[in-house]
């Protein structure tokens, strides 16, 4: 059977879809944007777990605990939203993936992971990323080379929240394309 991304609106010059997932009550969505910049630039920034307090502003912590070779690592972060339903932290520990292809097209995957250095904390909920990554492709625009970028995620937030909330909160996630480029392209 085959799982399609629907559309569910644009903004802020980000096309965001939406993709049930047959054996999940956790939507998948996916934000796709041009970045007006060469792929080696937005690739630079997106494979750096650490540049991701410039575009993400719910990010309160992240700390590398375990790279395991060039391009593979564990990642502890914590999360905390001010403005929104969900106000106790989340924390996440996840494999973080990098590769460039020959086509030059360069992909950024993660996914949960239990690890002895990511323990769980008191007053943190932990939440679960199913699949999150980022892909740079090269995309030719007036005769410039820019960055065509997507970026998927599915993720349980975890604790007492309804899942139609948890999935309304993940639908805003896509916009990181548009915070990633507000950074990339005031700099």
């Amino acid at each position: 059977m085959l799982f399609i991304h629907r559309f569910q609106c644009v903004e802020k010059d980000v096309l965001i879809l939406k993709k049930s997932m047959p054996n999940s009550k956790f939507d998948g969505f996916m934000g796709k944007g041009i970045i007006n910049l060469p792929p080696s630039i937005v690739w630079e920034a997106v494979k750096d777990s650490r540049t991701r307090f410039t575009y993400d502003n719910m990010l309160k912590s992240l700390d590398i605990v375990e790279e395991i070779e060039s391009g593979l690592h564990i990642v502890y972060c914590v999360h905390e939203a001010k403005n929104c339903f969900v106000k106790q932290a989340r924390d996440l520990c996840y494999l973080h993936c990098e590769r460039e292809d020959s086509s030059g097209k360069f992909i950024v995957a993660g996914r949960s992971i239990e690890h002895p250095r990511c323990p769980l904390k008191p007053n943190v909920v932990r939440a679960y990323v199913i699949a999150s990554g980022w892909q740079i492709e090269p995309l030719q625009q007036e005769g410039r080379t820019v960055s065509s970028v997507s970026y998927l995620v599915q993720v349980n937030l975890g604790g007492m929240v309804p899942v139609r909330l948890l999935n309304l909160i993940a639908k805003r996630q896509p916009l990181a394309v548009a915070y990633l480029r507000e950074y990339l392209t005031s700099s």
